[in-house]
């Protein structure tokens, strides 16, 4: 059973698209704390950025618990980046593994060419979420993150590196 992040996350996907031509003149985006808009990383190396300004991001009190995600659609595949948490408490300036889906974790996915196609944080392949900016008064939220995931298909590692957001979210 999926937890209710996750149906939110894709109650709220993002119906954007990215020039792929781009995608070898493109570099990460500043690593901002002022709502910026931006969420990027490395992808075995590649640039993905997610450049259209629209990014999918939330925290919301639901049912007694806070429920956060965050999603960008790129350039490159894997096409979707998504980092989310069951029932977490947020504190700028902290780090989270990224690992399993269970309540009071935070992790992570990179979704490839089908809705089902997905690779996933667990116990094996995991990461790490750092809070860099978390303002409940002005909705930005700014972090840093790094994760390995199974390719869904070959099963190699998929690693993604030096990822960083600047967005708003909504609650």
């Amino acid at each position: 059973m999926k937890s209710i992040g996750y149906i939110l996350f894709l109650a709220l996907l993002p119906l954007s698209s990215c020039d792929k031509d781009e995608s070898d003149n493109l570099k990460l985006p500043p690593a901002t704390q002022t709502g910026a808009r931006t969420f990027g990383c490395l992808v075995d190396g590649k640039v993905f950025v997610h450049n259209d300004g629209v990014i999918n991001c939330f925290y919301q009190l639901i049912e007694g618990g806070y429920y956060f995600g965050i999603s960008a659609e790129g350039n490159i595949t894997p096409k979707y980046i998504h980092i989310l948490g069951n029932q977490v408490f947020i504190v700028q300036g902290e780090s989270y593994p990224l690992s399993t889906e269970d309540d009071g974790n935070f992790f992570a996915f990179a979704a490839f060419e089908e809705a089902n196609d997905a690779g996933y944080t667990d116990e094996i392949y995991q990461g790490e979420l750092t809070i860099t900016k978390f303002d409940l008064q002005t909705n930005i939220i700014s972090g840093t993150f790094w994760f390995d995931i199974p390719h869904p298909i070959t099963g190699d590692t998929v690693e993604i590196r030096e990822g960083r957001f600047d967005t708003y979210f909504t609650q």
